[in-house]
């Protein structure tokens, strides 16, 4: 087969040249590259903080965990903020180059690059509601995932933040793709334990719908660890975005799920590539292995093998934020060797 797989990255990286950074990303991921959070330049650019401009009731304090606002400020701040989303006011939720420096430099890469390549894509990411819910507490430690207000204001902040990405991205001409990175999904029935499925479906599905009802987009969720990935399957995503390399066997405990969802038209991120100091202990025959079993699976469902890569994306297991250079470096190295695999 003479045609690319689709590869692409999550988000964080631990390099400091964000310029050197985004041509790398360019020339391993020309058909979906990917906008890297710069995490080491910098609080701004950490997950929770790259999103917070515009969400007056949210607050990082002084040691740097994530709070409601007080409750004497509750009301008027929830009242600024509908007011700008009342009023259409999308520029109010941009995140500013300050925050997101690899946002604003990989566009202009791809603006003055002016290689409208067909069926090319760019990939954005925002954190997702429940992660950014579950990390915001209230004075008496309360999550802002169990007050109805404020996580119906986080919904539609993510919504807004969204929409604004997506209209910032499609100036580079290409099908934009938006993940909503949900770390906190891991482990679900623990950290969700006041949480009940109607709610975690009911609340990812509206937010997609309510974005993919105005926007040309495809989203998918990334979730880093194990999960009840069968919710994930019925929110209506577009792609569902797993740490393969770690978590494949649990994820493959769906089958009825993931066939529903391929057979409507979803696709599957596999993080085949580890970002942990396991990327020191890999080489391309394992990964050629991991994909071979994942073909296998593919054809136990009912699929063609040939149709296991239209509808596969290639992906590190996750950020590669907490590697240093030399490991991050060789993640892009065995991305770039993925190319080689197309054949099997």
């Amino acid at each position: 087969m003479e045609e690319k797989i689709l590869t692409t990255g999550i988000g964080s990286v631990p390099f400091l040249d964000c310029k050197a950074t985004c041509s790398k990303i360019l020339e391993t991921f020309p058909l979906m590259p990917f906008w890297p959070q710069m995490v080491r330049l910098g609080p701004k650019e950490r997950m929770l903080n790259q999103f917070l401009e515009g969400l007056n009731f949210l607050r990082m304090d002084e040691n740097g965990d994530l709070k409601i606002v007080k409750k004497i400020e509750r009301e008027s701040a929830l009242a600024e903020f509908y007011e700008h989303v009342i009023s259409g006011d999308l520029a109010h939720f941009a995140i500013s180059e300050e925050s997101a420096v690899g946002l604003y430099e990989l566009v202009r890469f791809l603006v003055a690059k002016g290689d409208n390549i067909s069926s090319a894509f760019v990939k954005g990411q925002v954190v997702g509601p429940f992660t950014l819910a579950i990390s915001a507490t209230d004075e008496e430690g309360i999550a802002a995932v169990n007050d109805p207000d404020i996580f119906e204001a986080i919904l539609v902040a993510i919504e807004k933040k969204a929409v604004w990405q997506i209209d910032f991205l499609s100036r580079t001409l290409r099908k934009v793709v938006l993940f909503l990175d949900e770390p906190s999904l891991s482990g679900y029935g623990s950290a969700f334990s006041t949480i009940n499925a109607d709610k975690l479906v009911g609340s990812i599905t509206q937010l997609i719908s309510n974005i993919e009802q105005n926007r040309d987009v495809l989203i998918g969720i990334h979730c880093c660890g194990n999960t009840d990935w069968g919710l994930l399957l019925r929110t209506g995503i577009d792609i569902i975005s797993l740490d393969s390399y770690g978590f494949s066997e649990n994820f493959f405990l769906y089958p009825k799920e993931i066939k529903h969802f391929i057979e409507k038209g979803g696709m599957i991120a596999w993080g085949l590539v580890p970002t942990s100091d396991a990327i020191n202990k890999i080489d391309l025959n394992l990964l050629k292995n991991a994909i071979r079993s994942y073909i296998d699976y593919w054809e136990g469902l009912g699929f063609e093998a040939k149709y296991f890569w239209e509808k596969s994306i290639f992906t590190p297991s996750c950020g590669m934020g907490s590697l240093n250079d030399k490991e991050a470096s060789m993640v892009f190295e065995f991305m770039s060797g993925l190319q080689n695999l197309i054949s099997l």
